[in-house]
Parts: structure tokens; C-alpha cells; sequence
């Protein structure tokens, strides 16, 4: 599915890495080397992205929520404060979810929490990056960005996270989300990738938010959580993590659960 095409699913995810040699997974425990040094490997990434809609919460209903995840330690105090400025939280949680956030993954009957919850498993190559769409899209839009006292005006608006990783020394990941919005018509661009080279893609305009960027270095099975600030009911938080009626009010809620479920090697497969 194309990068920034019109028909990417509602919620959806698209991977890409690019590569000159034929590869193949090799499965490897997370955190083992390639065995010799001249070999040309390069590392995958698996997670899994739980897209969670439930009805809107009130400040009460948030602030619990989002005290079961850990705010303080998965970003530094600015960049925090810069997130919360807009509307935007993250954070982090173990292999084990909490109760309040596991019970919006697996919702016991009655209970009446969940308006809609989707699973998708993607792959990321060291090098790549997946993007995940989070908030609907919208015909126009008027947004104030950061840094900008008025807003500016869009048209055919998407609201994305781009995701990308790299593997650190042991059993640690180093996990990067950008958001972005792309606007405008579809049309062939030239664009850097993540070597500093350039390349034609197709896609729309994008507006990466680099002052609402977020990295944080994770193990296998940890979980981070991406939503709206549950102090603040404005601002691009609700773009990006609400769903509307064609008059603009907001429906629903929503909340993407990242879990990191392990890393394989890439190796190149040759024919003689």
C-alpha cells in the first residue's frame, strides 16, 4: 500500500526499508550479533500497534487512565511540557499492562469500555520507518502548529506518527515517533530517506512537528501509549487522537498502544 495514498485503511500502518541486495529474516534471539563481522546484515524491528476508540472521557475518567502509564520517565520534562502544550500524551508501561489500560485490550463482557479496537503487526528495517495514521481525514482543517500564533489552513489533511528504530547496545531499542501532517494533493516529490540520499516517491505534502517528537529506548515487550492529554481537551492532541462528525464534533476518543515484541537479522540471500 502506497505511503501517503488515499486508500490507506482508517488506522492503518505501512512499512517500507529500502535495500540493494535480496533479503531474507533469519530468526535470532533478540540482542544476539551476526556471527561474523564481514557478514551485511542489518536489523528488523517487530511491534505490535493496538488502535483503541472509545467514547470521550472526562478529566476524572483521563487523569486515571493516564496514571496507570508512566508520563515522567518516558520523555524529558520539555519535551513533556511541549506535548501537554498541545494536547498530546505519552507514555510508558512494562511487559505487564496495567489493569485500567489491559482492559481496553481485552474488555470483560458488560463492561461497555471499548467502541472499537484494531491489532495490526508491523515490521520495521533498521533504516526504515512505518507510518501510522492515528486521526481521521479531513477535507480542511485550521491549525495553530507550534511556534505559529495564528493557524494555518489544509486541505485533504491526515494526521500521522512516523515510526522509526535502531537497535542500542544489549537488549535496548531506541524508538523514535515524529508526528506529522500531510496535506495537499498526491504528486511525485523529491525526498530525502534516512542515508541523507534522495529519491522520487509519490505522496503529499508533509509537515513533520519535530518540537512534538519523542524518543525513548525500550526492551522486548514494553509498551508505550500515545493519546490526548487528559488536562487538555484542545489543540493538535484532538486531531490527532479523536474521531468527528462531518460538523466537527468529536465522537470518540482514541489511544495507539505500541508494543515492542522483538528484533530478527536481515541477512542478504545470494545464488551462486
Amino acid at each position: 500500500m502506497g505511503k501517503d495514498g488515499f486508500l490507506q485503511r482508517l488506522f492503518g500502518g505501512s512499512s517500507r526499508g529500502e535495500g540493494r541486495a535480496s533479503w531474507r529474516m533469519v530468526s535470532k534471539p533478540f540482542g544476539e550479533l551476526p556471527r561474523s563481522d564481514s557478514e551485511v546484515t542489518r536489523d528488523v524491528f517487530r511491534f505490535t500497534v493496538h488502535f483503541v476508540e472509545r467514547a470521550p472521557l472526562d478529566v476524572t475518567e483521563a487523569e486515571a487512565l493516564w496514571s496507570a502509564a508512566d508520563m515522567i520517565g518516558t520523555v524529558a520534562a520539555e519535551r513533556r511540557a511541549a506535548l501537554q502544550r498541545v494536547g498530546m500524551a505519552v507514555g510508558h508501561s512494562g511487559r505487564q499492562l496495567p489493569p485500567e489500560l489491559d482492559r481496553l485490550l481485552h474488555p470483560s463482557p458488560g463492561i461497555g469500555l471499548l467502541a472499537n479496537c484494531r491489532s495490526q503487526r508491523i515490521t520495521v528495517l533498521e533504516g526504515g520507518e512505518s507510518e501510522l495514521q492515528t486521526g481521521p481525514m479531513l477535507k480542511t482543517a485550521e491549525l495553530i502548529l507550534p511556534g505559529d500564533p495564528e493557524p494555518r489552513h489544509f486541505e485533504a489533511v491526515r494526521f500521522v506518527v512516523r515510526l522509526r528504530a535502531k537497535r542500542l547496545e544489549e537488549d535496548w531499542v531506541r524508538v523514535t515517533l515524529l508526528p506529522e501532517i500531510h496535506h495537499g494533493p498526491v504528486v511525485q516529490r523529491h525526498v530525502p530517506d534516512t542515508h541523507g540520499n534522495w529519491r522520487i516517491t509519490t505522496s503529499q505534502s508533509v509537515v513533520p512537528l519535530y518540537a512534538l517528537g519523542v524518543q525513548t529506548d525500550l526492551t522486548p515487550s514494553d509498551h508505550l501509549i500515545l493519546g490526548r492529554h487528559p488536562n487538555r481537551t484542545d489543540g493538535l492532541g484532538k486531531w490527532f487522537f479523536s474521531a468527528f462528525t462531518e460538523d466537527g464534533l468529536v465522537t470518540a476518543e482514541r489511544l495507539v498502544i505500541l508494543r515492542l515484541d522483538g528484533v530478527g537479522v536481515l541477512r542478504p540471500a545470494y545464488r551462486e
